[in-house]
This record gives C-alpha cells, structure tokens and sequence, in this order.
C-alpha cells in the first residue's frame, strides 16, 4: 500500500528537500529559434543546453546568451529524444546524443555546439521506428528505445543487444546506477533487465521484473539518487519506486497526462504535460506549478539547480530559483500576457452555475493555501476563475467561466473551442481526444492529430473516415481519397480504436487512392496539403514519407 509506505519515502526525500530559504521558481529566460514544438530537452555536461523539435532540428545554446544557438540539422524527421554524454577513449569529444523519427540516433562532438561540424561523429542504424527515448549505462554505453518495441544497447557505433519484450512501444528507457537497464512502455509496464555476464560490456540482457503500476501508457523515467527511481505516465500520476522496484509514493496533481520527470538535485522532482504545466515536487508534496500557455512535452534538470522546460509553442524556457537569474520585467509581463490570454481561452466549463452561492471580490483578499489552488468569484454578473501562485504571492485571473449549460454543444481541448471532440482508441493502450469544427478538412485534422501525438502514419485513412462518418461530413469529390465510411467498432461514445479496419476495406480505399491520385497535382511530398483546395496523400507521398522516417507503407497499387 502506497499510503502506508509514504513514511519511509519522505525520510528518503530529507536529502534533496528544498534548501536554502526555499524561494520558488520563475521564468529565467526564453529560448526561440525552432519552427515547431520542442519534443526534447538536455543538460550538457559543458554547460549548454540541447533542444530537439518537430522542425528535425537540434539547436544547442549557452543559457547565459539565450538570443543566439548552433543549429544542427542531422536528422530528416522529427527529432524526439536527447541524452547527454561523457567523452570515451574511442570518442575523447563526444558531448551528446539524439534520436529521430527517422530511426537513427546521431552522436555529436564538442565542435557541433560551436558551429564547426554540422556532421555527427557516429549514426547509429538499427530500429525499425522513431527513437523516442535516450539513455547512458554508467560506463557509457548509450541505451535507445523505440516505437519497434524494442531497446537497443549500443557500445562505439555498434549495437550489442537488443532488448525484447514490451508488447507495445517503448517510451522511455534509463540506464541506472548499478549497471541494470529500465524500460518503460505504452503496455503500462517497466521493465528492468540486468546482464547475465556483468564482467562483460557486450553480454546480453535478460528481463528480471516487470513492474505493473501505471494504468496508461509510462512515458517517463529518471534515476532518484539514494532512493531509486521516478516514472510519470498518460495515468496523469508520478510514482516514487525504490532501488529494487517496490512503488513508495504517488504524486498526484497533474489533470492529464504526463510525459516527462527528472530529479533536480537538491531541490526535489519536476515533471510537465499535457495540463501544460512543470510541477515541483519536495518531500512528496506539490510544492509548485509552473504554468505554461501550451503542452509542456520535456523538462531537464540543470547543474545549477534550474529547470528547463520545451514546449508545443516551440519554445523552451529555463526556470530558475536565483533571484539573480529571474527574467527581466519586461519578459515576465509579456510572459504573464501570454499565459492569461491562453488561460482565458482554456477556462472550462463547470456545469449550471449556481451565482448566488459564489463569493465576492473580498475572497480573493485571502492568501491561498497551496501554490496552483483554484477558487471562481463572482465578479459582478460574471463567474472569474482565479488560480493561487505563491511565487508571486497572489490571485492570478484565469477569464470568465462559462456555463455548461449554455453551451452544450461545444467543447474545450487545450484551451480552444471544437463543435465535436471524439475520444480516439489507439491499439497500444493509448487514448487521445482529437477536436473538429465544422469546415476543417477531415484529413489535415487527421494528419495534424497523427503529427502531433507522433503516430503511425498509417493511421491517416482511418481517422480522417472516422471524423467524415461522426461530423457526418460530405465527402468532396477530388478533395480525398473516396473510401467506404468506417464502420466503429466500439460501443457508445464515438470512440474509435486505430488499426481495426477490415482488409477489403483498406482494398478499396487504396484503389481509390490510386485513382484518384492519377491526375493529381505534384506537390511537396512531405507536405501533401494545400489550404482550401482539399486534401491528398498520393502513393508518392507515402512511399517518401517511409523513406523520410514515417511509418512502412504498403505499397497501395495493384497488380
């Protein structure tokens, strides 16, 4: 039972509890540079900071000049996943690791963050899909894992073992201190595997435990020095495990989902996602929330003790602790605008109102009693929603709550309003809401979904006819790819679960993509959308997204 284990947990934590005068974490500096979302964030051992984005970039900056960043473009897909590493006999320069929606892991050297080498130093091959997650074995070898199920544990350019066993991707792997590997999966298992040899580098692995806490998808893990380690998961908890995997503490406060952990020592545990915030975790208690406007996808711990942070704005943020590295005025008022106006958007409704029972103003002149705490307050005619920040010490205004029932037929999602939002299935375990408004094309909102929660490519037709038969769309002539309309094959609430479509189904909607397709403009084949003139995912465009990284297309001609 975790509750009765708590005790012990919050001994453990005395070492890294909050030191100094315990002053809270605000905005140091911004990071702007990358075109699309920052999937990935690293502390370098030289005191630079890596970022990974959905531009298939890696940009490397010097916290103390944020304007100006070495950009490297190794990789032809997303870049997902980064790991910081230490130089070895066979690489005395290697500085840090990336992997890619391509399947590749590339390896770079000191001179990638000065700007004199665009090239990695080493490419490692081998996964059959994206690299979505790096880690370090104390001697240095790099460990990956991938949406092909597996981890691979790689020792100067050459994979030494495979890791075989989730029934599912994997999201996150971690190398821990006494040399055993920990593999996290969207079968809602961690997995941990020891050498049958350890007095050899090379010998294989075997799976010695399979951990089943979580009850979604385990997106993140980081080693808890003294303690053990930390994993966070789509079940919207972080879980404190001991050394030899017996669960100690439940840190509950996330309102979704939640991708990535780390340890910031001497401080206590932060993790970030979907409810767009970072959390500050001391003695196992919330001891802070850092909003953000947008998803938070990644969050690394500093040597300095600040926290950087990437985000689905395309931004990443360094948050420190040192009055002396806060932020301008200037950044932080703009940085307060933005987050008030996305969180007036995101402000959700909490069913009929009852304004007679709200409190006035005079609430408000009440300290809350938690950093992040919520109260509405009857402003006039209008309901406010107000949040607590005890870094600042005061109410911040969310915007005006609305009443549900005024408002039946339209939902939020990440702070926007949608006509319809359906509940999609994936066949690994793992559940998302995607939003529609009337108009959209079927198909961009399916492939925005599909980038987004990096998915299999082949999802595309069957999302894109989910929405056509639930939105009850016409389907245009010339604008997509005419199919049979999918049948659900689940029962009530619109919910949908990928890869369930019948063969002769698929036969005939890839026929018809082919016919279709015949006399279709050329465009860019890793971009086959034009606004306003429909959309098209020609045989081209398939087979380049395959080559590009994208999931292994079946070639959809006949013979």
């Amino acid at each position: 039972d975790i509750s009765s284990l708590a005790c012990v947990a919050t001994v453990s934590f005395n070492h890294i509890a909050m030191s100094g005068d315990g002053k809270y974490y605000k905005l140091s500096s911004e990071l702007r540079g990358h075109e699309q979302d920052v999937r990935a964030v690293c502390a370098l051992s030289n005191g630079m900071v890596a970022t990974g984005s959905r531009d298939n970039s890696v940009r490397v900056w010097d916290p103390a000049d944020p304007k100006s960043c070495t950009v490297l473009h190794g990789h032809q897909h997303f870049v997902g996943s980064l790991v910081s590493l230490f130089p070895t006999v066979s690489h005395p320069t290697r500085l840090f690791a990336s992997g890619g929606y391509d399947n590749v892991i590339n390896v770079w050297d000191a001179g990638a963050c000065s700007g004199a080498s665009d090239t990695p130093i080493l490419t490692l091959i081998g996964h059959e899909k994206p690299v979505v997650s790096l880690s370090v074995t104390p001697d240095g070898h790099i460990i990956s894992g991938s949406w092909d199920s597996t981890a691979r544990v790689w020792i100067d350019g050459e994979c030494v073992d495979v890791l075989k066993g989730h029934e599912a991707a994997i999201w996150a792997v971690l190398g821990m201190p006494d040399g055993s590997i920990l593999t996290a999966s969207a079968d809602r298992t961690i997995k941990v595997w020891r050498q049958t040899n350890p007095d050899s580098p090379s010998s294989p692995r075997e799976c010695v435990a399979t951990l089943q806490r979580h009850t979604d998808v385990v997106r993140g893990l980081a080693v808890l020095p003294g303690v053990g380690f930390v994993s966070c998961a789509n079940d919207g908890l972080v879980l404190v495990w001991s050394a030899s995997g017996e669960p100690l503490m439940e840190l509950s406060g996330h309102t979704a989902y939640v991708y990535s952990v780390a340890v910031v020592e001497g401080v206590g545990i932060v993790s970030c996602g979907e409810d767009r915030s970072v959390r500050v975790w001391v003695d196992g208690q919330q001891q802070q929330s850092l909003p953000h406007a947008n998803v938070v996808w990644s969050v690394a711990a500093l040597p300095n003790r600040d926290v950087v942070s990437g985000s689905s704005d395309g931004i990443a943020r360094i948050w420190s602790a040192d009055p002396d590295r806060y932020a301008n005025e200037l950044m932080l008022q703009n940085y307060e605008a933005e987050l008030a106006s996305s969180q007036q958007q995101a402000v959700s409704s909490i069913g009929a109102l009852q304004m007679d029972k709200l409190a006035g103003p005079e609430a408000l002149l009440v300290p809350g009693k938690r950093d992040g705490e919520s109260k509405v307050v009857k402003q006039g005619n209008k309901a406010e929603a107000y949040q607590w920040s005890a870094a600042d010490q005061k109410w911040i205004d969310l915007g005006e709550v609305v009443d549900s029932a005024t408002n039946s037929q339209k939902g939020m999602l990440e702070g926007k309003e949608y006509d319809q939002i359906f509940d999609i299935d994936i066949n690994d375990g793992a559940k998302y809401k995607i939003g529609y408004n009337k108009g959209e094309n079927p198909y961009q909102v399916a492939q925005d979904f599909i980038w987004k929660n990096d998915l299999s490519q082949e999802f595309l037709e069957q999302i894109a006819q989910f929405i056509f038969k639930n939105a009850q769309e016409p389907v245009v002539l010339g604008a997509a790819p005419a199919a049979t309309p999918y049948v659900d094959p689940l029962t009530g609430g619109g919910a949908y679960r990928t890869g369930s479509g019948s063969t002769s189904s698929r036969s005939n909607n890839n026929n018809n993509n082919n016919n279709n397709n015949n006399n279709a403009p050329k465009r860019d084949p890793f971009n086959p959308f034009i606004a306003g003139s429909g959309a098209y995912l020609s045989e081209a465009a398939r087979q380049e997204m395959a080559a590009r990284g994208g999931a292994p297309v079946q070639s959809s001609s006949t013979s």
